[in-house]
């Protein structure tokens, strides 16, 4: 069975997982990509995200981006 997510640019080295979805996060001020991993990733770790055979930098972040402890939902 061929591969359903192929690598259209050279090679980049172990696939980690893949995205799902992507937007300008505007209450964060900057691109966010949701996705999963094939293993564990840790929090912070420096990775590459191939779009239309474009890479971008990212960096992992386990949990929510714009009020991780909820304090604005319990105003």
């Amino acid at each position: 069975m061929a591969d359903p997510f192929p690598s259209h640019a050279a090679p980049l080295g172990k696939i980690a997982g893949h995205t799902s979805s992507c937007a300008f996060g505007f209450r964060v001020s900057t691109p966010v990509a949701l996705g999963h991993a094939h293993h564990a990733v840790a929090d912070g770790t420096r990775v590459h995200i191939d779009a239309a055979e474009i890479l971008f930098d990212a960096s992992v972040v386990e949990g929510s981006l714009f009020d991780p402890d909820g304090n604005r939902m319990k105003v």
